[in-house]
């Protein structure tokens, strides 16, 4: 099913038309890095958090404009991250409408992008421009005046606000542009002068609604002028075109002095058969009570059973109205809905009120602002909270069916704020999904408590979570073990080290669990390992390291234990920070010195082994194996200069076959100079460089390491860290490393926290298909990603002419389509992949693997109506690396959907390439074989199965 999943996205991203000015980005052009399109743009922190919403829209696409009181004033969101509107507006928008291919803003802007303007501009997907001359709203003062609503009838562009003109035009509150000149509605709307009898100078239209060709206006205003015809209107009236109408006695407040505000409008209901909505402060309609909302319904005004209330009256009791089919949604200050608990926002189904959520809340009560339909019909909702229902969403939230979403799926460290959650550790179980865990309390807007799990879409909370650090993690079917400096996980007692089972949602402790901080973990063979800084795992002495065998803590054998002396006589403290498991044989790396060998007197140097924070343990024979030679000229492990101390440690190790990865805080392993990271051959016991290793940065006083963290996929090493160069290139806090090449290549411009000193990444994750990075960031690639972010290699898009052609990859891949093997305007889309989905058999090593997907006419093409031809190259030392003697053995194989069918293929040794025919688009991976190649080139590979 993944890979299934893994084709459509590609597939939508090949199908998907060109981006058009409406997708700019919030970073400059110029400051695009090639790769950085492959980052994924979902992670962005959870709503808008700098600063409230106040106006909604959706465009006909569906992508959703939000006006506030944050920097650009307006920005769009297109489903997965938010783009700039230009330079936005310098205030905030009081209305946003969607029309006609273009976004209209009114408010007390006066800039929008370059465009000088009074409060009212349009954003036609690629520029802002002005609506009128610039002159704006003035008040009976000759000051300027203000806008507060804005509506689209026929391209005609309504405004409502205080003043008595606009552009020099005469015009009382409301008035209505043609496209080249501004025209008043009659006199317009105003309060009356105190005789009653002609319209002042004073009121204010708040809120204007179009329903086809007619025009609602609310707000505060007892009459309409139809050009000396007085019309007693009350806070809302009815513009048919050229008359204005009232709606029965309109809406009122207690007093003449409180004679009630309409703030909110709406329209609902069939064709034929449309109710207006309006909201506010007022207490009666038409004479009759109704608490600041009520409906004007075939002709006479009703109310919404008992209305809306507040424990204290608010200025603005209403703020927000939509009507989705049968339902009309509300938003404001209010407390009560037909008098029970309904906080800042209530759904009226016809009949009766109700709740969309218990709590929306900003330290104390929230408010709702801005109401818009989704897309799907759902419902968003923008306005000055922080949470729903327990769920972070800063400002702007999602509501369907299922319940509330956030606009953001970043990791956040408070359950409030900004801070980008810390996540130390992370990995990935079979089925593609990833676990975080560390110092964090909500992902995706989720509260989470230091844990939780990515399944591609969601986030998911594994119960309550644990109440502290957690460091380390592992993932064993079912079962997920953490480990830190936690004392509970899910309300169970866990000192330091628990299990999680994914099927029951149950937490358990490790027997009694372990009595100090514990950094790593690594499993395999139905063993847990465990390192860190202890002294005691269950009821047993164990020193920095024990295992777990399911029922009991045991500690690393009986031969030696992680001990360093002090020069005094006393003891060092050590601590293991990083653990590989393969079969009985476990490394072990951390800060420590040396070896001592138990029972023997520590005084005596005779007894100790130089290990220089590496070593490693092998379980069935309780054996220790220094990590290279220790001579008169030479030392194992990793060192500074050749010194071993503060400053100098292991963070992180992997397994490659025979060979160990060590990453760290180091310069030198034994002899070889090696930039914070090196290999280790078990072999021949020979350290190796990885280039000239990874840093560029200085480490000094930050509790940060140039390499934190370690992931294998196929042939890549994945490195994340504190580090801008790996190689001799640029590379940001992750980097990926070819361990069949020896290349080092960036992912990206990478991450980064406001400046590279915050920044770093402590954990990775590599699945077939793409690179996971945890850490203190903000952004991946330029775009937005908080604390969690995800990389693909991006995909090449080449159009396959109908005449036939050559496509030639990036990479070297050579693809040769003959004439009609796709219809008029087909379109190859290739991408190169870390390893194949499903496994191969263990002497069939892989060394290349990618998908092929094809489109001709906006359609997706499964298979062409002729074969097409791939041409691959391969190198001398990728078959040495591999270990592949025979490079006839070469093959391409595809995956079937079940099983891995081999195309064969031609290899030339001159070139270097082999050449196949495909018949069909899809997963492809270039393989050979450690051993002589059987008879028959067609059998089927069925993948491995683990039992």
């Amino acid at each position: 099913m993944k890979r299934i999943l893994m084709l459509l996205v590609i597939l939508g991203m090949l199908l998907a038309p060109t981006p058009c000015a409406w997708a700019q980005e919030t970073q400059p052009a110029n400051e695009i890095v090639a790769g950085d399109e492959g980052w994924d743009v979902r992670f962005g922190l959870p709503g808008l958090p700098a600063g409230e919403v106040t106006a909604l829209a959706v465009a006909a696409d569906g992508d959703l404009f939000a006006g506030g009181r944050f920097e650009q004033g307006v920005l769009r969101w297109d489903g997965a991250r938010w783009h700039s509107l230009g330079q936005g507006l310098n205030n905030y928008p009081a209305q946003l409408v969607f029309a006609a291919d273009a976004l209209y803003a009114v408010g007390s802007f006066t800039k929008a992008g370059t465009v000088t303007t009074k409060g009212l501009a349009k954003w036609d997907g690629a520029a802002w421009s002005r609506i009128g001359n610039g002159v704006g709203p003035k008040n009976q003062y000759g000051d300027d005046g203000a806008l507060y609503a804005i509506a689209v009838i026929s391209g005609d562009v309504y405004v409502g606000g205080e003043f008595v003109s606009i552009d020099n035009v005469a015009a009382r509150n409301i008035a209505r542009w043609d496209g080249a000149a501004w025209h008043p509605l009659g006199e317009g709307l105003a309060d009356l002068t105190y005789e009653e009898d002609a319209l002042g100078d004073f009121g204010a239209v708040r809120a204007l609604v179009a329903d086809g060709n007619i025009l609602y206006a609310g707000g505060d205003f007892d009459g309409a002028d139809n050009g000396g015809a007085l019309v007693i209107v009350h806070n809302v009236a009815r513009w048919d075109g050229a008359l204005w109408h009232a709606l029965g006695n309109g809406v009122t407040g207690e007093t003449t002095l409180d004679n009630g505000i309409v703030y909110a409008m709406t329209v609902g209901g069939d064709v034929g058969n449309r109710s207006l909505y309006v909201g506010g402060n007022f207490v009666q309609a038409d004479d009759q009570p109704a608490a600041n909302v009520a409906g004007w319904v075939n002709g006479g005004w009703q109310a919404l059973g008992d209305g809306l209330t507040a424990e204290f009256a608010p200025f603005q009791m209403v703020e927000a109205m939509l009507a989705i089919g049968a339902d009309l949604y509300v938003g404001g200050q209010f407390d009560y809905a037909g008098g029970a608990d309904s906080p800042v926002l209530a759904q009226w189904n016809g009949n009766a009120w109700s709740p969309l959520a218990a709590d929306i809340e900003r330290f104390g009560k929230g408010e709702v602002h801005a109401l818009a339909v989704t897309a799907d019909g759902g419902l968003y909702v923008g306005g000055e909270f922080t949470t729903v229902d327990d769920l972070l969403t800063n400002n702007l939230a999602r509501h369907d069916a299922v319940g509330w979403h956030v606009l953001g799926l970043g990791v956040t460290q408070f359950d409030t704020g900004e801070t980008p959650g810390k996540i130390y550790a992370m990995h990935s179980d079979d089925a593609g999904r990833v676990y975080i865990a560390g110092s964090f309390r909500t992902a995706g807007g989720i509260p989470v408590n230091n844990i939780a799990m990515w399944d591609g879409a969601t986030w998911h909370a594994l119960g309550s979570g644990v109440d502290g650090v957690v460091r380390a993690l592992v993932t064993v079917g079912d079962d997920v073990y953490v480990a830190g400096s936690f004392t509970a996980a899910g309300g169970v007692t866990a000192n330091r080290v628990a299990r999680w089972n994914r099927v029951t949602g149950e937490w358990r402790a490790l027997g009694a669990g372990i009595n100090d901080n514990v950094y790593a973990l690594a499993y395999t063979d139905g063993v847990l390992y465990a390192g860190g800084g202890f002294t005691a795992a269950g009821n047993v002495t164990a020193y920095d390291l024990a295992w777990w065998d399911g029922a009991q803590w045991h500690a690393f054998g009986d031969q030696y234990r992680i001990y360093e002396r002090s020069q005094e006589g006393g003891e060092v403290g050590t601590t293991v920070y990083a653990l590989a498991a393969s079969g009985d044989d476990v490394v072990i790396g951390g800060q420590f010195q040396t070896i001592h060998k138990l029972g023997t007197d520590t005084q005596n140097l005779a007894n100790y082994e130089l290990a220089n924070n590496v070593v490693l343990w092998n379980r069935a024979a309780d054996t220790w194996t220094l990590l290279g030679p220790w001579t008169a000229t030479t030392e194992p492990g990793v060192t500074t200069n050749g010194y071993s101390g503060f400053g100098t440690s292991v963070r992180s190790l992997a397994i490659v076959g025979g060979d160990v990865f060590v990453g760290g805080m180091f310069n030198q392993a034994g002899t070889v100079s090696a930039g914070n990271i090196a290999r280790w051959t078990a072999a021949t016991d020979v350290w190796r460089a990885l280039g000239g290793g990874v840093g560029g940065l200085d480490v000094t006083g930050l509790d940060v390491a140039p390499v934190s963290a370690m992931d294998v996929v196929g042939n890549t090493l994945v490195v994340g860290g504190f580090f801008t160069v790996a190689g001799n290139s640029a590379a940001r806090f992750v980097a990926l490393f070819d361990a069949v090449d020896d290349v080092w290549s960036a992912v990206g411009s990478g991450v980064l926290y406001g400046i590279d000193r915050n920044t770093s990444v402590y954990a990775v994750s590599a699945q077939a298909d793409g690179v996971f990075a945890g850490g203190q960031f903000s952004q991946a690639g330029g775009a937005a990603s908080v604390g969690f972010a995800h990389w693909s290699p991006p995909m090449q898009v080449d159009p396959v002419p109908a005449a036939g052609g050559v496509v030639n990859a990036d990479d070297g891949a050579v693809f040769d389509f003959p004439a009609g093997a796709l219809p008029a305007d087909g379109t190859m889309a290739y991408g190169p992949r870390f390893a194949p989905s499903a496994p191969l058999p263990a002497d069939m090593p892989a060394l290349r693997s990618f998908v092929l997907v094809a489109a001709a006419q906006g359609q997706p093409v499964d298979v062409p109506t002729q074969a097409y031809s791939v041409r691959l190259p391969y190198t001398d030392a990728q078959l040495t690396a591999l270990g592949i003697a025979d490079p006839s053995t070469l093959a391409l194989v595809y995956w079937d959907g079940g099983a891995w069918r081999s195309l064969g293929g031609v290899v030339d040794t001159v070139d270097h390439t082999i050449t196949a025919s495909a018949a069909r688009f899809g997963e492809f991976v270039l393989v050979g074989r450690k051993a002589a190649p059987p008879a028959d080139e067609m059998r089927v590979y069925l993948p491995m199965m683990q039992r």
